[in-house]
């Protein structure tokens, strides 16, 4: 398929003169290396206060670990990531999640002014890694982020390889190291 671009110029009868036109070719959007702005460790492996959550050496995505959200909590809201957004840019915030039974897993993300500017979730089935990601709404003066997180009573969720990237791409995280 083909995406026109048009310039044009409209003289005062009303008629439409279409002095040039590009045509560019739309491409299917890949997985491309992109750079992970996630400060620190997003997968883990040294721990993180800003989920405060325990690290788990029985499941990871990506690496030895990842962090559990027991099966008593339904809804955790993390701490800041202060200043890790440019104004007036679009990013991707993405990661991988597990439970142990089925259930949806919501995340959001909300301004250091308590407005939501991104949200999305996942249907995660026993076992199976699944990535999730949503893209933050461009800010103007905003530079920092929290997340939401809310699942079902009873199941326990394992969370791993958390990325933040600029734009819309998702960037290539492979299982365990790969």
């Amino acid at each position: 398929s083909l995406l026109f671009f048009l310039k044009r110029k409209q003289n005062s009868s009303g008629k439409l003169y279409i002095d040039s036109f590009t045509a560019t070719s739309a491409e299917e959007k890949k997985d491309v290396p992109v750079a992970n702005l996630w400060p620190g460790d997003g997968s883990f492996e040294g721990g993180s206060s800003f989920f405060q959550l325990p690290p788990d050496e029985t499941r990871s995505f990506h690496g030895r670990r990842s962090i559990r959200m027991a099966q008593e909590l339904t809804g955790l809201t993390t701490g800041y990531l202060f200043r890790v957004l440019r104004p007036n840019r679009t990013y991707t915030v993405s990661g991988y999640a597990t439970a142990d039974r089925p259930g949806k897993l919501v995340v959001k993300a909300d301004s250091h002014r308590y407005q939501e500017i991104g949200s999305g979730s996942v249907s995660l089935t026993p076992g199976e890694w699944k990535r999730f990601s949503f893209r933050l709404q461009p800010q103007h003066l905003v530079t920092s982020f929290r997340l939401g997180f809310n699942k079902p009573a009873g199941t326990t969720i394992w969370l791993d390889a958390f990325q933040l990237a600029e734009g819309e791409c998702l960037g290539i995280v492979g299982p365990n190291g790969a």
